[in-house]
């Protein structure tokens, strides 16, 4: 039996997540935590990782690796993903974080992103059809088309949660005429796929903060409960209540109901018009929420399995 602790660092959060595998029974989650630190803030104007989000992203960081090693993990694994890819400064922002942590931040690849958090988002569930994962984070989306555990394409956009609202939303609560622009800057960045996905009759389950934030609103959740929210299915009209609801209020009361995660209070509404415009493009009329993808993934890469299927 081994432990392995994976350390996810997005745009938006920075995700821990403690598993154990059993060559008999799989992959158990044991632990999960998530920090809201924002690293990706003023990327998307300056090309650059500031100082204020890499100073708390650290001392996350820090309690992160003290947390692992009070779980005795046999190994940490930390991966960066769109913040980094992004970011002009990611060389020394990855030394900064390895000199003070310890810490040797892997930086993914869109494809190899897409590809985990697929996997990561699959494993386990019983599916019988065709799949699309969507993971929506805060500075890239991805898409990832598949078969089981096969995968038949992928594309990622630079478009998330966290650039899209410093585009687009400028005022508290967003203006109509922002949300309608925001709306066309992700059409027009939609894969052409999604088009004619629907067409072969397939699934779309989707990952990331945003969907699961949208999932414990619909719980009507006073903390997050990932066994819950893993697996739950939305309507495409829950959905758009859900964001009606949100749209008409200030961030203040954003905060109120989101108490679970209060963070993702300013940024949820682009998330959320992302989500919604997948839904309308591919004319899926459900989505099922995962609370697993990358991190699950990446701990399936080390232990070497790519199953759908628990061993």
């Amino acid at each position: 039996m081994k432990r392995l602790a994976v350390i996810d660092i997005g745009t938006h959060s920075i995700l821990y997540l403690l598993v154990e595998i059993n060559p008999k029974n799989g992959v158990f989650v044991i632990d999960q935590i998530v920090r809201a630190v924002r690293l990706g803030r003023g990327v998307e104007d300056s090309g650059m990782i500031q100082d204020d989000p890499l100073k708390k992203a650290v001392h996350v960081l820090k309690d992160f690796v003290r947390q692992a090693f009070d779980q005795h993990v046999d190994q940490v694994i930390a991966v960066g993903t769109h913040v980094f890819r992004a970011a002009k400064n990611r060389e020394q922002v990855r030394e900064a974080i390895r000199k003070k942590t310890g810490l040797n931040i892997e930086v993914l690849s869109d494809r190899e992103e897409a590809r985990w958090s697929y996997l990561g988002a699959v494993y386990g569930r019983e599916l019988d059809r065709s799949v699309l994962v969507v993971d929506i984070g805060g500075g890239s989306t991805e898409f990832i088309f598949g078969e089981g555990n096969q995968i038949e394409d992928l594309v990622s956009i630079n478009l998330g949660a966290v650039n899209l609202t410093e585009r687009c939303i400028h005022h508290d609560p967003p203006l109509k005429e922002e949300m309608n622009a925001l709306t066309e800057v992700v059409y027009a960045m939609l894969p052409k796929s999604i088009y004619t996905f629907y067409q072969k009759g397939k699934q779309l389950i989707a990952t990331g903060g945003t969907v699961t934030t949208l999932g414990a609103l619909q719980l009507r959740s006073d903390r997050y409960d990932p066994n819950r929210v893993n697996g739950y299915v939305m309507s495409l009209e829950d959905l758009e209540d859900s964001m009606d609801q949100l749209l008409s209020v200030p961030i203040s009361e954003r905060k109120r109901l989101l108490r679970f995660d209060p963070a993702r209070s300013d940024i949820i509404l682009a998330g959320s018009m992302i989500l919604k415009t997948i839904l309308l493009a591919g004319k899926f009329k459900e989505v099922m929420i995962s609370d697993q993808g990358l991190r699950l993934g990446i701990a399936l890469r080390a232990f070497k399995l790519d199953s759908l299927h628990h061993q």
